[in-house]
């Protein structure tokens, strides 16, 4: 992605050099030029921007069948270009009708509309279906990480036993076809299995590493493809507790979910994480003792959900004025209306805007699944970042004398006892992530400063680094790297109001199409 990457963090480094120099992005030329920065498609890292240019490398022979192909920009070597939308219809009829060795042996499935509506990207895909694309198309593992965040996924996760299979057949060269028959036997295994107690056996922490190692000592071993896919089934039969798995119980015909080790690790740490917005964000709602927050006695409500977290997203974004409806009723249109769908598939507002109406129902369902696994629910990469940046304006702009004396008690008190080993790594990030923030109003280069801070979160709950061409991502680092009262005067409510109001006033006069 070399031709978006390169470009995009050039641009977006000018932007925070001028706007720190300067102080001008009150301006309404600077305000325009973040719009336009914001939308303009070459900037972007699309899922249908992927799939055009994985089908350019990887399927020219049928690309070349097209009329038209020869005039097709070499994504390869441009930003994200859009093809016309005749070569994408005559495409689009070819893809419905192949059939993909790294699918199997039948066709792919998708129809021709919806594949039409995944290389414009005026649809994301479901995670199944971008999982066989991903199979489809030959995607390496960098194209295939990209893919998933640009669709607004979680990268494979190896506590999931299909994708943890899915993993050993892509880095085996192996078919999903594969995967779907090594995903049967595993599952007809673990359901003829005594079932002793209604309770699954508590996960052993820190055995993310150990798993993947596994898989990779499999896949290198010299053993025929049968003894690799019987060595992979029994490793996850006898470490069942690590892996979310569904399992029927007799005369129930419902499948229990449970929370695997690594959902309840990272849940762990981002309770951790929240501890801390608590003491950024007071808010007339929470009612806590600091001694008890961290013992972890906190009041919970009739689902068993934190009365302080549910508050704490409420406190969070009224410091930014964020009305959470607000977003709903900003423009008035017509939910039914095709000017309103088409408002909908732009990627900044499903990035950007969606996350945050969501954030606080995103939460909520989150730590339901802690009290219940049967409702189980990963924590999304749009989550943390949001949470980051809230975390990174809360001790910019408001009174941290408190919070350094809370988190400076924290980390001594995290260092005399035995503290789940990941939690313990981000109390001292923590602890040295407030050492950047004292200095960052005075640093040569604070979008490198923001970055790395965002990148020790999300690297702290398995995400990947921030990577300028997703929108969120180069979203909040624009807000962040705005002049400090620009910040206090909500830049992230402001500048996202300016987005989606151009984006509406653009559609309905005509002049762009959502991307």
């Amino acid at each position: 992605m070399g031709s978006v990457t390169e470009k995009v963090k050039d641009k977006t480094t000018n932007f925070a050099q001028r706007i720190q120099q300067n102080n001008i992005w009150v301006n309404r030329a600077t305000q325009q030029e973040i719009i336009d920065f914001l939308n303009e498609p070459e900037n972007l890292c699309t899922p249908g921007f992927i799939l055009r240019r994985q089908l350019q490398k990887n399927f020219s022979g049928l690309m070349a069948k097209i009329p038209g192909a020869e005039d097709c920009a070499d994504l390869t070597n441009s930003g994200n270009v859009a093809w016309t939308d005749t070569f994408v219809a005559s495409l689009s009829s070819e893809l419905e009708s192949e059939i993909f060795d790294g699918y199997g042996d039948a066709k792919l499935g998708i129809k021709k509309e919806q594949w039409h509506k995944y290389l414009n990207d005026e649809a994301f895909c479901n995670r199944e279906t971008a999982i066989k694309l991903i199979f489809a198309l030959n995607m390496d593992g960098e194209t295939a990480a990209k893919f998933l965040l640009s669709n607004n996924y979680s990268l494979l996760s190896v506590r999931n036993p299909f994708e943890y299979i899915c993993i050993f057949c892509l880095s085996g060269g192996f078919s999903y076809k594969i995967a779907r028959e090594i995903l049967t036997e595993f599952e007809e295994k673990v359901n003829a299995l005594p079932i002793t107690s209604d309770k699954k056996p508590k996960p052993i922490p820190n055995m993310t590493v150990p798993i993947k190692n596994k898989l990779a000592a499999i896949l290198n071993s010299k053993k025929t493809f049968d003894t690799k896919k019987s060595d992979l089934v029994s490793y996850m039969i006898k470490n069942l507790r690590e892996f979310t798995v569904k399992v029927k119980r007799p005369n129930n015909s419902s499948e229990t979910k449970y929370a695997d080790g690594f959902s309840l690790q990272n849940i762990a740490m981002l309770k951790l994480l929240l501890k801390y917005l608590v003491i950024l964000y007071p808010h007339h709602y929470i009612i806590f003792d600091q001694i008890k927050l961290l013992d972890g006695e906190i009041p919970v409500d009739a689902n068993g959900i934190p009365k302080v977290y549910r508050h704490l997203t409420k406190a969070m974004v009224d410091s930014q004025d964020i009305h959470l409806i607000g977003f709903d009723t900003l423009l008035v249109l017509n939910p039914k209306s095709a000017l309103k769908r088409a408002y909908d598939r732009i990627p900044f507002n499903n990035s950007v805007i969606l996350p945050m109406k969501n954030l606080s129902q995103t939460l909520r369902s989150i730590f339901r699944a802690v009290e219940r696994p049967t409702n189980s629910q990963d924590i999304d990469r749009s989550t943390i970042m949001l949470l980051t940046y809230f975390f990174i304006t809360g001790y910019l702009y408001s009174d941290v004398q408190n919070f350094k004396n809370f988190t400076d008690q924290f980390a001594a008190d995290t260092a005399n006892v035995a503290q789940n080993k990941n939690t313990s790594k981000l109390v001292f990030a923590i602890a040295g992530i407030k050492d950047t923030l004292d200095k960052i109003s005075f640093s040569a280069n604070p979008l490198q400063d923001y970055i790395n801070i965002i990148n020790v979160f999300l690297k702290s709950f398995g995400f990947s680094e921030c990577y300028l061409p997703f929108v969120l991502d180069r979203f909040i680092l624009l807000c962040l790297i705005t002049d400090p009262t620009a910040v206090q005067a909500n830049a992230l409510t402001y500048l996202a109001h300016l987005v989606i109001h151009e984006n509406y006033i653009q559609i309905a006069q005509g002049n762009i199409k959502p991307n």
